[in-house]
């Protein structure tokens, strides 16, 4: 057969192609076969290009006002302009761009009601969408997607409103955005409130404002004392904080409005106490909660009273009366409970009432180093090697003994919380310098186990397990129980001390599996540092109990270094005593893992010999011709 072009059309690269076709014909009627020779009309290098460069930046999933203002803000973070003509939401929200192309660095808006949106942040300087997506953002979170014209998915993501996403997002003023363009949009922690009040529509996000924080908190007073909130500026310029807002309320940040002449001196403090800030206003009120804990928050405004900025944030716990919670290191770190009150003056609790005058003439200061003890966390056996068991050790590092539980209320009991939780019993009491476990296990299988003396206080078992990735352990101790109420009596319970363990540096890694436990290396230096752990093997030729056997080698797997009779034994009960196993470098807790000799008869007199052994491991055999002295 003979084909004879007929035509030849060549199609523009910029050809629109969600829908194409191609139409055959003649003038009258006749047979013909008909072959298409075409080129593919859609570069995949386009859908390459979006896939890598075009992100979600930004999502107003719960604004507040309503729904007609919610938006998603798409950023082209690549080098190159992306055409996004016929790419369409198809999970989450409804929408279709039309001829749209976006520059390097550009950002584009869909929004829900391009007229509110418009109402509320303009146009100037923002790219919006033409026409408006249609559905609803979810404000418990969803999955968002976009497909280009061929229906492949461009990109997908699900968000949520719980932690670990940052819930001010969702209907507290801020939008999500993201945070690294080029990290993972499916990491939570890739994600950030924005600082900007109503997010930031059209261009990148500010990010956390990290001039003037929120520095020292006092919740729990009496007098002399009365609650207070110290701000601390970062900066090496004076702040002008006239027309601020200060609250405890994330819904309603409008509560205190700092005074005009508000001048924070570079690196300086200032100081609200509660008669300014808690006037007693019923329909507004502004006092902080010692007995459930509370949290307190810094917004920026204009002059006319409108949110611009969430400047700082912090949340805190329960605390005991006279103890405020302060960032360690000073301005820097999270609030923990301090050793002192650092608010400018040396008034201290249980100084006589009359001295209140005095304390609110505090202007601030540095903070002071965090509380400690009485009772902290010595040891964290959080990945203990095969065979092994968890355990938590805790130390009095007091010279009086400590009680723990209420003796004003003897029920209400200490309790470790965090990763594991576990509820001391009554009466319990850990004498000047006593060091105590805090098990997995009931507490004599345990003993049992280690050969543990009598003398030693064992309590369990815990439920939960430590999380070998790190996690936070915390001791608490129960508060004076509050008045009645319809909710019942209320037993505060007050963190004396947090660990929030590692596997990976800075926290030594040598307590993942390798043997043996976090080790604090001062009891009384402040415990949720990492710096103040260590994790060290003992000696390797060490043999405390003279068996043969190290004592690295006995504590990895599971035997006693100071308890000789476990030589002896055979604990996988494969024939071979523990010090055979130790010689032969075999596991003492595998029946299948033994170093084994087997003779067998071959033709004539001769003998064969098969050797059981380890992988990687050098052995020596020896013969000699004749079992006889002159052989």
């Amino acid at each position: 057969d003979e084909w004879q072009r007929l035509h030849a059309q060549p199609l523009p690269a910029t050809s629109p192609t969600p829908r194409a076709g191609l139409v055959v014909a003649t003038a009258s009627a006749q047979s013909v076969r008909v072959s298409f020779d075409y080129a593919l009309l859609v570069d995949p290098a386009e859908s390459i290009d979006l896939r890598n460069n075009l992100v979600i930046a930004e999502i107003m999933y719960n604004p507040i006002g309503g729904d007609a203002y919610e938006y998603v803000e798409l950023a082209n973070i690549g080098a190159v302009t992306l055409d996004l003509t016929g790419l369409r939401f198809s999970a989450g929200i409804t929408f279709t761009f039309g001829s749209t192309l976006l520059g390097p660095g550009e950002r584009i808006v869909v929004a829900r009601d391009p007229v509110s949106f418009a109402a509320r942040y303009g146009a100037r300087g923002i790219k919006l969408a033409a026409g408006a997506f249609t559905g609803k953002l979810d404000n418990g979170g969803e999955r968002l997607a976009l497909t280009d014209a061929e229906g492949r998915e461009v990109l997908g993501f699900t968000f949520g409103d719980n932690a670990p996403w940052p819930s001010r997002p969702d209907g507290l003023g801020s939008s999500l955005e993201l945070d690294d363009p080029r990290g993972d949009t499916q990491d939570p922690g890739n994600w950030r409130a924005s600082a900007e009040f109503g997010g930031s529509p059209g261009r990148a996000g500010m990010g956390p404002v990290r001039t003037i924080v929120i520095n020292e908190v006092l919740a729990h007073s009496d007098l002399p004392l009365e609650d207070a909130i110290e701000l601390h500026n970062l900066t090496d310029a004076a702040a002008d904080l006239s027309g601020w807002f200060l609250s405890d309320s994330a819904a309603d940040l409008r509560k205190f409005r700092l005074p005009e002449g508000t001048i924070v001196q570079p690196g300086g403090y200032v100081v609200f106490y509660e008669q300014q800030f808690n006037t007693n206003n019923l329909r507004v009120p502004f006092a902080l909660s010692s007995s459930q804990g509370d949290e307190v928050h810094l917004t920026a405004a204009d002059q006319a009273g409108n949110l611009t900025y969430f400047i700082d944030g912090v949340d805190f716990g329960p605390s005991l009366s006279g103890v405020s919670f302060g960032r360690f290191p000073n301005g820097l770190g999270p609030l923990v409970a301090m050793s002192r009150l650092t608010f400018g003056t040396d008034v201290k609790p249980g100084d006589p009432p009359e001295k209140l005058a005095d304390f609110r003439a505090g202007t601030g200061a540095e903070n002071a180093y965090p509380k400690v003890g009485p009772i902290v966390l010595s040891q964290i056996m959080y990945h203990p090697p095969f065979g092994g068991d968890e355990f938590l050790e805790l130390a009095n590092l007091s010279t009086q003994p400590v009680p723990l539980y209420d003796p004003a209320a003897p029920t209400n009991t200490w309790k470790v919380a965090g990763g594991v939780e576990f509820v001391f019993p009554p009466d319990t009491v850990l004498a000047a310098g006593e060091r105590v476990l805090v098990v997995g296990l009931a507490p004599s299988v345990f003993r049992q186990k280690y050969a543990l003396p009598a003398a030693l206080q064992l309590f369990g078992p815990w439920t939960g397990q430590l999380d070998n990735a790190g996690e936070s352990v915390e001791l608490d101790q129960p508060d004076q129980p509050q008045p009645a109420s319809p909710q019942g009596v209320l037993v505060p319970y007050v963190r004396v001390e947090r660990v929030r363990y590692d596997n990976r540096p800075p926290w030594p890694i040598l307590a993942d599996g390798h043997g043996p436990p976090l080790k604090r290396v001062a009891l009384a230096a402040y415990g949720d540092d990492p710096t103040n752990w260590t994790a060290e093997l003992v000696d390797p030729t060490r043999d405390t109990d003279a068996d043969g056997l190290p004592d690295n080698w006995e504590l990895a797997h599971a035997l006693d270094p100071n308890r000789a009779a476990d030589a002896a034994q055979d604990k996988d009960g494969d024939g071979l005593t523990n010090l055979a196993e130790y010689l032969s470098g075999t596991d003492p807790r595998d029946p299948l893992s033994r170093l084994q000799l087997e003779f067998f008869p071959r033709d004539g007199d001769a003998v064969g010999l098969r050797l059981r052994a380890v992988a990687g491991r050098s052995y020596t055999v020896e013969y000699r011709d004749s079992l006889s002295d002159g052989g």
